[in-house]
C-alpha cells in the first residue's frame, strides 16, 4: 500500500476528498511518503506557506514535495503520461500574488521548496541555484564568501519565479557609464 500522509483536517474548508484520485494515487506510490493529501499535515503546510491569500485558496488535489530531480522526474512522467488528463502546476518560493501562478484548482500541485541547495563552483564563477530555493538562501551563502548578485529585493521571494515569471533576465546587459 502507498504511504500518503494524513493527520487532522486542516487548511480551506472548500477542500474536497481526493484520497481516490488516480493520479494522486500513482504519485505516492511511486514518492512513498512525499505526497499530501487534503486533510494531512503536509498539505495545509503547503498551502498556508503562500504569500497570497488567491494562492492558498486555491485547493489541488495533492502536493507532491519532491527532493531531488530524480523525484520530480518520476512526477512528471506519471503527470504527462499519454493517458493523463491531470493538469499540474509547479511551485518554487510560493511568493507570486496572482491565482494560479504557483498552485492548481483540482490538479497536483508540485512543491519544489524542499530543492533549495545554493552551491558556488570553485573558481566562485558560477552558482547553482536549486528550484525551490528563496533569495535568503542565496544571498547568505554569497554573502559569507564575500559575493553578490543582483536578485529579489526582498529575502522570500523565491529565485524560481522571480527568474522565470518575475521579469528577470539573466541576457540582459547593463551598460554603466560613469563621468565626472
Amino acid at each position: 500500500m502507498a504511504e500518503v500522509q494524513h493527520g487532522p483536517p486542516a487548511g480551506p474548508s472548500n477542500i474536497t476528498d481526493s484520497s481516490n484520485n488516480p493520479t494522486c494515487m500513482a504519485l505516492s506510490k511511486a514518492l512513498p511518503g512525499k505526497v499530501s493529501l487534503p486533510a494531512s499535515n503536509g498539505y495545509s503546510a503547503s498551502l498556508k506557506s503562500y504569500f497570497s491569500l488567491q494562492e492558498a485558496e486555491i485547493t489541488p488535489y495533492c502536493v507532491v514535495s519532491p527532493a531531488n530531480e530524480r523525484d520530480v522526474s518520476t512526477a512528471i512522467k506519471i503527470l504527462a503520461a499519454p493517458d493523463s488528463t491531470t493538469k499540474f502546476a509547479i511551485r518554487g518560493g510560493g511568493h507570486t500574488v496572482w491565482k494560479g501562478s504557483a498552485n492548481i484548482e483540482d490538479g497536483v500541485t508540485i512543491n519544489m521548496r524542499a530543492i533549495n541547495a545554493v552551491e558556488v563552483s570553485e573558481d566562485k564563477t558560477v552558482t547553482s541555484v536549486g528550484a525551490g530555493a528563496l533569495w535568503r538562501d542565496v544571498y547568505s551563502v554569497l554573502d559569507a564568501m564575500g559575493l553578490a548578485t543582483s536578485g529579489g529585493r526582498a529575502a522570500q521571494v523565491g529565485v524560481g519565479g522571480l527568474t522565470t515569471g518575475g521579469k528577470a533576465n539573466f541576457f540582459l546587459v547593463l551598460i554603466c557609464t560613469m563621468k565626472y
